[in-house]
């Protein structure tokens, strides 16, 4: 199955999110990871669906695509993370992932708290007495992630990783015309990207993770 079969398969996937996500009961999600997982899928709701509804010639326009792919950017790493928790049906297996995501948060939150530059720390949480969160091991990287699942019809997840990559250069203001003009004396805004594909793609696998995994009245 090609990446466009696939896609097309799952053309309303976004609707029948949005009809699933409306059911769930969250008073009987369990922690930790649920919480994570609802509040992920209500970032992706709102989200999505602004992106959906507002920016329909993303091909065409370039301003669209300067909002679209930081925006598309940030849902996908959270996507990445919920669908490489969520893959092996365990529970020891879900705490084990999840617990990766938690000690990746505390690396990064302490090299925020520790920047010698930063203002105001005093009113950011502190990090625990006598925890060195820095000493953590690190959990993988997103394109081991994608590799390491498979969607409902067995193919490999990392093709999105070419996505993420192009999104994550956007996003870090590197993929301005000019500077491609100015290396390569030609144009490159990364057009081919269609968030409509992209968003059905997560939306269909978020579909599987709330039937499979969150509380349903």
């Amino acid at each position: 199955m090609t990446e466009d079969d696939l896609t097309y398969s799952m053309k309303h996937s976004f609707a029948e999110f949005q009809k699933l996500l409306n059911n769930i009961d969250k008073q009987k999600i369990n922690r930790p990871v649920g919480p994570y997982t609802y509040q992920e899928m209500l970032r992706f709701h709102s989200i999505a669906g602004t992106i959906l509804e507002n920016f329909k010639d993303v091909a065409n326009s370039i301003d669209q695509r300067n909002i679209t792919h930081p925006l598309l950017r940030s849902l996908l790493e959270g996507w990445i993370w919920i669908t490489y928790i969520h893959w092996e049906n365990d529970e020891n297996s879900k705490q084990s992932r999840f617990e990766e995501l938690m000690n990746g948060f505390k690396i990064e939150y302490q090299k925020l708290f520790n920047d010698q530059n930063l203002p105001r720390k005093n009113e950011l949480p502190a990090i625990p007495t006598n925890e060195d969160w820095s000493q953590l091991a690190r959990p993988r990287n997103a394109n081991d992630m994608l590799v390491a699942v498979k969607n409902d019809y067995g193919d490999k997840l990392d093709y999105l990783y070419l996505a993420y990559r192009i999104m994550s250069f956007d996003t870090h203001a590197k993929a301005a015309e000019a500077l491609f003009l100015e290396a390569f004396q030609q144009p490159c805004s990364f057009s081919f990207i269609r968030p409509e594909k992209i968003i059905n793609i997560m939306a269909n696998n978020y579909i599987k993770v709330m039937n499979n995994h969150l509380a349903t009245p």
